[in-house]
């Protein structure tokens, strides 16, 4: 599991109000809304942790990444998404 996934994990299962020792147990392909009955609230929640935790700002996130936001799995591929973009923009600015 990578820092990434492991944090996610650890975010999901606390908004889900889960013992953090469960959090490995969650499925990453599980519907966050249908599996998880999360509510928007929880949804919006949940991404404020796992971005604070993962060093992306939510003003990284637009409403498209958003709506394509279903699983865990989704919300990891999309901060690493976001972080590798933030690397090469900090790479860019350091070759100027």
């Amino acid at each position: 599991m990578t820092p990434v996934q492991a944090t996610a994990a650890r975010c999901l299962a606390k908004v889900l109000r889960l013992p953090a020792a469960h959090a490995d147990a969650l499925d990453p392909q599980a519907d966050l809304f249908t599996d998880h009955a999360m509510t928007s609230l929880d949804m919006v929640l949940f991404m404020t942790s796992v971005c604070e935790a993962c060093d992306v700002p939510l003003t990284q996130l637009d409403e498209n990444d958003l709506a394509e936001v279903k699983t865990l799995r989704d919300v990891v591929q999309l901060l690493d998404r976001k972080q590798l973009e933030m690397e090469k923009d900090h790479a860019l600015e350091q070759a100027r």
